[in-house]
């Protein structure tokens, strides 16, 4: 499908290029500009009058010399200019290599000598540094740079502006990256943190702040990356600086090439056709450019990483051989202790499991296919020889996604040991919120999985073997815009803008497995159309004052619909209906409303209505229509009663189940800002903004069994004191209607912490944001550049309000958002700001090509969204405000020359960063950081010097705020019974407590500061790595000889952090452990000795602490606590011009690719390929084995070690394992 829509448009747009005249220029939709003055030499006197020509490809441009002798052009097209004064009397002074860089002024001083024979010729490198006048920190990649350095990351990144922005320094873009939306860090910031414009264009998405396109490089002129300061009157806003790609405008006299590429031994093939053009009064211009790829991935090597087996994912817990399949249990044999399907606790274990091959969920291969057109057309003015410019830029984009999932890629049906199917599942197509109607089986109707043959019978039928996971991005951006020039000196630019893009996600393989993603989710739809408008005045209102005022306007229509209702055939999703009292159905008033009840002959007994619990009695989907008889059905439950009547079924649930998000988004900006010149060196702009972020929230009240539902689990939960952790009551062992006991706050709306359903809230931000820059001019060869100023992103609209397609919303809630003080749909996630300051010193070496810039920065950002995960395994976050980051360090770059002459020409960027994180408050009064606290006190209530200071009682409770409590309540001994009661006296049957004899661990400081982290190394497995990269450097060589050219590129990255506090489970003593039998001398599970008689038989543990100290290294490691390996890159792309049209282009990519150091304990591998460490490779679905485990037992190295090797760098929210070598071959054609 996607080779014949681009073969269509292909042949389209070529005949339409070879319609038009080959003809060229108009202003471009982001426009820069240039002033500076013209002095006498010898004398600085000013030479008033004088005719200032600025000419480029894209247009030329004239002005006159006010009587100060100084000359404006407020709206240049982005290009490299060469700019002449003449005057009669003066010599002709030309000045070329002038870069013009849209939302940024380039200023002059040009000197003009009294009448002599020769004029005077000045030129500078396109790649010169030193840029008076622009007082933002920004990076130009221009199309020559950008074709030079595309093979930056290892050949992933080939036709996209990524490899450009990770050329400049301040950017960090890890490397070994491939497809859709690579990520970005500027400065130590997340990557979703940076604003992204195209053509001016701000794009985005405000649900997530993602970026919707692939960045492609196809048409783009300019690639600016601003590491710091923003203009206040910039359309993109990011905390950690922002990227703008500006489009190609057609030129005089026109051009056109056709470029094709192939790869191999990975398979690549490339075509693309660019033409533009205009008239030669310049009146109309075009231009068009259409391109696609496919591009396949193999990773670590040519094999696909075949010798890393032991590192793959896990498929399935394996039985031991003697596991009875008609029981489903294992013998009791001593083969049991090797295999954790044999444990107790039903999680931790020594392993046991099969393995996937590495790649598995990977991304396999791409397809892209991308459409710009950008038109221009002329208004002459009637009054003097101006004119107004009109502008139509369309750009279209396409990337189809497929992910190594197929059954085949798993490794086959027979290694399987049965074949992947589709998930098909129920619906309830009668009322909800209602009694179970008489004709039950009439309103069940079966569902097949989404998108799979509509023809095919319902239940267990196979996926196509070669099918893989897959997902797509389309993007589609139209901007119409108008500029009114009222001269050189001032204009009005207004433009309107539709911007269309969506992620759709397909995933059938990977809904059959639970310890992993396979790249798509299963059912994941996300899409969004934006609209916005923007207006911006800018008049040179004398020769020191150059004012702009802009206001902006822009709102979105967003759908996420994360479907995953193809899971209910089964499991706590079957249940739809439940058993509660008749009289209470739908009656606020009634006393036994939200209660369920467990079904008994007679008088069934009040419980929780969690389905998770399973107390409750629920009729199941299958029950209802015949597929099933396990349950008890409706006469049955007729004969009980349930409170004050016969218990009846309420149907609960109709099938549905998605977190589903229409949060709408309106934005609104205003900037004004003065560019003030006070003299000839020294340039100030001075700006204030006001954003205003609006967010709507949807109707979440929808039927009478969400009410329900709201006051089930109001009724059913306690608030733990503290920690602010909502409790089931069942597990407390209380019915609904008992009240909570001591150290437990009952949930109420009189309390202040009931959980409500309100709809449609609507949450308001504005922030004013006043920012500074200047530069000044010591003179032509050397610059300084100071600026500092407030800065604002909105927060994800994804988080402002959650919802669900299901109607247990307050589930959803509750678990994941009750414990910080979130008792509604909406949250209040406040945007975050930054403070940035820099100051750079930019330098021309008089007398040759080598030019460079130092900028130390430092950026405090208060209001630090963290994310934590709500699905692991299909990457599925939230975030909150948490604390204030700080990012400090220096970026430097030294440029040699320019990549399109003769000789030998370079590029060095290098990037130190030291970025960190404080922690504050949240709204419930903790902290982040307070859950792992928690669970430090919990483990070390089982040591001795928490068991002197338990306090026994009604509410029981330890005097040692480093202490917590028990499972059980009770306090702690030496020993414990094998039902888990706590023994000091040590009986001839007990167990050795494991914990007794180790120091008190200390907290993790909330104060203190740590490592950033995308996701907040929680719970066991959630994360571990850090996303900064302290020490970042590219180099670019260029050796060029008329036709030849050779250009070596090299990257080095290394310092980043890995390490979290819980890494590791323990057992509970309290929870109850068999004996092993006698302790024995040496038992490693006992680092502290064993104080009983026996020692505990891990397979029979039922319980498990939340978390124990690293075994490897004997304390809760601290975040960050260990430094990641380095890496090194080296690519080499060989150039030749064949002829004039015809040039041939080669890239050797990953040439090097060797990473090595790093620093931990015996989890580290001596291995060139292992380039970073982090939690295990399982999504988090089990924990390491910790203690679970009996001496003697074969550990499997999936689960030996707390942290487990990657093949590649750390990306927090995509994929940087290696791939290996590869050769691109490209065909460029000029027309």
């Amino acid at each position: 499908m996607p080779k014949k829509a681009f073969r269509h448009v292909f042949v389209a747009v070529l005949t339409l290029v070879a319609m038009l005249s080959q003809a060229t220029w108009t202003l471009a939709g982001t426009t820069g500009g240039l002033s500076g003055v013209v002095n006498e030499a010898g004398t600085s006197t000013p030479v008033a009058g004088a005719t200032v020509e600025a000419s480029s490809p894209s247009q030329t441009v004239t002005t006159t010399t006010d009587a100060t002798g100084h000359f404006n052009f407020v709206s240049l097209a982005p290009d490299t200019y060469k700019v002449s004064v003449s005057k009669q009397g003066y010599d002709r002074v030309t000045q070329s290599g002038i870069s013009v860089f849209a939302d940024q002024t380039q200023t002059l001083t040009l000197i003009a000598s009294k009448l002599k024979e020769i004029g005077s010729v000045i030129s500078r490198s396109t790649g010169e540094l030193v840029k008076s006048g622009t007082t933002a920190d920004v990076y130009s990649v221009n199309a020559t740079t950008q074709d030079k350095v595309s093979a930056l990351g290892g050949g992933g990144s080939l036709n996209s502006a990524y490899a450009a922005i990770a050329s400049v320094p301040g950017a960090f873009v890890p490397l070994g990256q491939t497809g859709y939306f690579q990520t970005v860090h500027i400065r130590g910031g997340d990557y979703d943190q940076i604003g992204y414009e195209l053509d001016g264009v701000p794009v985005n998405r405000a649900f997530d702040n993602y970026p919707s396109g692939s960045a492609s490089s196809l048409g783009q002129q300019e690639l600016q990356v601003y590491t710091g300061a923003t203009p206040a009157n910039s359309e993109g806003q990011g905390l950690a600086g922002y990227i703008n790609q500006v489009i190609r405008t057609g030129t005089y006299p026109g051009y056109g090439q056709f470029q094709v590429g192939v790869g191999a031994p990975t398979f690549y093939h490339k075509a693309a056709a660019e033409a533009g053009g205009a008239t030669p009064s310049r009146l109309f211009s075009y231009y068009i450019g259409v391109g696609g790829y496919n591009q396949a991935f193999r990773y670590v090597d040519q094999n696909n990483a075949a010798g890393y087996g032991d590192l793959g994912p896990p498929i399935a817990q394996l039985p031991p051989p003697d596991f009875d399949p008609k029981t489903q249990t294992c013998p009791g044999s001593a083969l049991d202790a090797n295999y954790s399907l044999c444990y107790a606790n039903g999680v931790a274990g020594p392993g046991g499991y099969q393995l996937f091959p590495y790649q598995l969920g990977f991304l396999s291969d791409i397809a892209d296919r991308d459409v710009v057109a950008n038109f221009h057309i002329g208004i002459p003015h009637k009054r003097d020889h101006g004119q107004d410019d009109l502008q139509v830029l369309f750009d279209s984009g396409y990337l189809l996604n497929s992910y190594y999932s197929s059954t085949n890629d798993q490794g086959g049906a027979p290694f399987l040991g049965f074949t992947p199917a589709w998930s098909d599942a129920y619906g309830w197509t009668g009322p909800v919120g209602v009694a179970l109607p008489a004709n039950t089986a009439g309103f069940v109707q079966r569902y097949n999985y989404p998108g799979s043959d509509c023809c095919r019978a319902w239940g267990v039928n196979p996926i196509p073997l070669d099918a893989r996971d897959q997902t797509r991005n389309s993007q589609e951006v139209i901007k119409l815009q108008y500029q009114r020039n009222f001269s050189s000196n001032a204009f009005l630019r207004v433009y309107g803008y539709s911007y269309y893009s969506d992620w759709l996600n397909y995933g059938p393989n990977g809904a059959n497995f639970n310890y992993i993603g396979t790249g798509a989710s299963p059912d994941y739809e996300l899409s969004s159309h934006t609209r916005g408008a923007s207006a911006q005045f800018s008049d040179q209102l004398n020769d020191k004052h150059l004012l702009s005022l802009t206001a902006n306007y822009t709102t979105s229509s967003t759908l996420r619909d994360n479907n995953t209702q193809m899971f209910n055939s089964g499991g706590t999703r079957s249940r739809f209906a439940v058993l509660v009292d008749p009289n209470s159905i739908n009656n606020p008033s009634n006393p036994n409303y939200g209660v369920c009840y467990q079904f008994a002959a007679g008088v069934s007994t009040p419980t929780t209505c969690d389905v998770a619990a399973g107390t409750a009695t629920f009729l199941t989907y299958a029950c209802a229509i015949g597929d099933s008889t396990d349950c008890t059905s409706p006469a049955d439950a007729a004969a009980s009663m349930c409170g004050s009547g016969p218990c009846k079924y309420y149907i609960a649930e109709n099938g549905l189940y998605a977190t589903y998000n229409t949060v709408k988004p309106i934005f609104t900006s205003y900037s004004i800002t003065d560019q003030w010149r006070p003299s000839d060196r020294l340039l100030v702009n001075l700006g204030l903004r006001l954003d205003g972020f609006r967010f709507k929230g949807s109707n979440t009240v929808t039927d009478p069994a969400r009410d329900f539902w709201f006051a089930s689990w109001n009724r059913g939960h306690c608030q733990q004191n503290g920690t602010g952790v909502p409790v089931d009551k069942v597990n407390l062992g209380l019915a609904p209607t008992d009240a909570c006991p001591a150290g437990y706050t009952t949930i109420s709306t009189a309390n202040g912490n009931a959980m409500q359903n309100v709809p449609n809230q609507v949450a308001d931000y504005n922030v004013f944001q006043p920012r500074l820059g200047a530069t000044y001019t010591f003179n032509p060869d050397t610059v300084l550049r100071f600026s500092a100023g407030k800065y604002v992103e909105p927060p994800n609209s994804a988080f402002e309000q959650y919802n669900t397609l299901q109607e247990n919303l307050p589930a959803f809630l509750g678990t994941a958002f009750y414990k910080f003080g979130f008792y509604t749909p909406g949250h209040a996630v406040q945007p975050p700001v930054s403070y940035n300051y820099d100051l750079s010193y930019e330098r021309h070496m008089k007398g040759t090509d080598w030019s460079l810039k130092l900028t130390p920065f430092v950026r405090k950002t208060k209001n630090q969204i963290q994310q934590f995960f709500l699905d692991q395994a299909t990457g599925f976050v939230s975030g909150l405000n948490v604390g204030r980051q700080t990012s400090e360090g220096f970026e430097f770059q030294l440029n040699k020359g320019d990549f399109a002459h003769n000789g030998l020409s370079g590029q060095l960027s290098f990037t130190y960063t030291n970025s960190y994180i404080n922690y504050d408050l949240l709204q419930n009064g903790t902290t982040i950081v307070s859950g792992i606290n928690a669970d430090i006190h919990n483990y070390n209530a089982y040591t001795s010097a928490c068991a002197a200071t338990y306090v026994a009682g009604p509410a029981p409770h330890n005097t040692n705020p480093a202490c917590g409590l028990t499972s059980s309540g009770s306090n702690s001994a030496s020993c414990f019974t094998v039902a888990g009661a706590a023994d000091s006296a040590c009986a001839a049957g007990d167990i050795g407590n494991p914990y007794w004899n180790a120091p008190i661990a200390g907290d993790l400081n909330p104060n203190a500061s740590y490592p950033t982290y995308d996701l907040f190394p929680g719970p066991i497995g959630s994360s571990a790595q850090s996303f900064s990269a302290p020490y970042v450097a590219a180099l670019i060589l260029n050796y060029k000889h008329d036709r030849l050219a050779l250009t070596p590129t090299f990257q080095f990255v290394a310092g980043g952090r890995y390490g979290a506090p819980e890494t590791t489970p323990g057992i509970d003593p309290a929870a109850g452990c068999a004996s092993l039998g006698p302790k024995s001398t040496g038992d490693p599970r006992y680092p502290f000795g064993n104080p009983g008689p026996n020692a505990y038989d891990a397979v029979n543990c039922a319980g498990a602490l939340n978390a124990i100290p690293d075994p490897f290294t004997g304390k809760f490691d601290t975040l960050g606590a260990f430094r990641q390996p380095a890496q090194f890159i080296a690519n080499l792309q060989v150039s030749y011009e064949v002829s004039p049209r015809v040039t041939l282009v080669g890239t050797f990519a990953n040439l090097v690719n060797t990473c090595w150091g790093g620093t931990g304990g015996p989890w580290m591998r001596s291995d060139h390929n292992v380039c970073s460490y982090g939690i295990l490779n399982n999504a988090g679905a089990f924990p390491p084995v910790g203690n679970f485990y009996n001496p003697g037992t074969t550990i499997q190295q999936l689960v030996k070690y707390p942290y487990a090797p990657y093949l590649g760098s750390v990306n927090v929210d995509g994929n940087s394992t290696k791939t290996p070598f590869n050769f691109f071959l490209e065909a460029r054609f000029k027309l």
